[in-house]
C-alpha cells in the first residue's frame, strides 16, 4: 500500500515533467487534505474533478448491543467522512 511519502514522490515525478523547479512538500499534501476536511465540515460534499467526491454522512442514533455487559445500549448520532471514487481504475479512464 502506498503511503503519504510515496504519493508525494510520485507527485514530484509528475510535476518535474511540467516544471522541473517545482516541488510538492509534505506541508502541501497536509494542507490539501486539511482544506478538504474543513470544506466538508462547512458544506456536505467536496468534488474533485476526475477523482471523486468527499461526502459528510450523518448516522441517526440507534440501538445496539454491548457484548461486554450483554445488554442493549444506545449508540449516539454520529457523522463520518465518505469518499466515492469517480475513477474506474480497472478501465483506466483517468484523464487529467
Amino acid at each position: 500500500m502506498a503511503g503519504k511519502s510515496a504519493v508525494i514522490k510520485r507527485a514530484n515525478e509528475l510535476l518535474a515533467e511540467v516544471n522541473p523547479k517545482s516541488r510538492v512538500r509534505s506541508e502541501h499534501f497536509d494542507a490539501i487534505f486539511r482544506a478538504i476536511y474543513e470544506l466538508v465540515r462547512e458544506d456536505t460534499r467536496v468534488a474533485v474533478q476526475h477523482f471523486g467526491v468527499f461526502i459528510r454522512q450523518s448516522r441517526a442514533a440507534r440501538r445496539g448491543w454491548n457484548p461486554n455487559i450483554g445488554l442493549p445500549t444506545l449508540i449516539p448520532e454520529s457523522t463520518k467522512l465518505m469518499f466515492r471514487s469517480r475513477v474506474h481504475f480497472d478501465k483506466g479512464d483517468y484523464t487529467s
